[in-house]
This record gives C-alpha cells, sequence and structure tokens, in this order.
C-alpha cells in the first residue's frame, strides 16, 4: 500500500477493518471548537459522513455541505465550491478523490493548497480511486488517505487501508 500511494514508508501505514474506522481514528484525534467548519461533499458516502457529524453535534461545529451544479460545469464548478467553501473558519475538509456516484474527480492538490492556507486538516476517502488513479501522497500530503480495500486495491471484504501523516 505504502508503495501504491507513495508514501516515504511504511510507518505511516495501517491495517484497518473498515474506511469509516478508519476515519473515526482521525475524527477521535481531533479537537473541533464551537464554529470550527468541517467541509464535506453532497451524497458522500456514510463511512465519510458520520464520524464528522457526530463531532460537529459534540462541539457546536458546522458542517459545510458543497455540491457543484447542474450540466457540463458540474465537476468544475464542484471544484471551485470546495475551495471557496474553504476560509479561516475551516479546520477540516472531508471528501473522497472520486465521487462514488458522480464520477467526479476532485483536485487535491488544490484543495490541499487552500486547506494548508487555513492550517486545515485535509481527510481524503480513496476507496473510489486508490489503485485505479495514481495518488502520491508525498505530493499531496494529506492528513489522512482511508481506503476500503475490497474495491481498487483488490482485497476482501471487511479490510482497509490508512495512511496517517505527521499531524
Amino acid at each position: 500500500f505504502a508503495k501504491i500511494i507513495h508514501a516515504n514508508s511504511s510507518d505511516s501505514i495501517a491495517f484497518i477493518h473498515s474506511a469509516s474506522y478508519g476515519i473515526a481514528t482521525v475524527a477521535n484525534n481531533i479537537n473541533f471548537s464551537q464554529g470550527d467548519e468541517i467541509v464535506i461533499l453532497k451524497d458522500q458516502l456514510p463511512s465519510n459522513y458520520y464520524s464528522w457529524k457526530r463531532k460537529a453535534d459534540e462541539s457546536s461545529a458546522i458542517i459545510k455541505i458543497v455540491d457543484g451544479s447542474e450540466g457540463s460545469r458540474r465537476g468544475k464548478d464542484w471544484n471551485e465550491n470546495i475551495l471557496n467553501a474553504i476560509n479561516e473558519n475551516t479546520k477540516l475538509v472531508a471528501i473522497s478523490h472520486v465521487h462514488w456516484a458522480e464520477g467526479i474527480i476532485f483536485d487535491l492538490k488544490a484543495i490541499r493548497e487552500k486547506t494548508n492556507e487555513h492550517d486545515a486538516w485535509l481527510v481524503i476517502d480513496g476507496t473510489q480511486s486508490v489503485g485505479a488513479f495514481d495518488i502520491n501522497v508525498s505530493e499531496i500530503k494529506p492528513d489522512a488517505l482511508i481506503c476500503a480495500a475490497y474495491k481498487w486495491l483488490m482485497g476482501p471484504y471487511g479490510t482497509a487501508m490508512a495512511y496517517y501523516g505527521p499531524r
């Protein structure tokens, strides 16, 4: 897995039970405050929603759900809307690389640059893309990349892989 995602070492890799477990691990290691914003995608899979919803409810943080327009500009608009949603109140952006239902590819490098400007976390659900697309964590530098193994990693159900960054 470390080689597939271009991690510098396997020390930041964990073999876990599910994507939701890996995301919950990240969520349990971030302290949110009232007014902090958590940016997520519209119609995101539950594994990358419920942990953030619970954290928002516990801390009075705000969930910002971002969508794109309809039509031929949907993907471009959605990427722009994500970038526009990230501001000084953003504590975390939790997105997939490829939207599971729409097939839209999100610009992880641009999103990482914007989250860096505001010291916000970037948590990526790579289930829909890792193994099919080249994802380079050494370039993107996400705080976490979580992948259920049953899809493009060709693993069995009930297994997942996680990359956890230095934070």
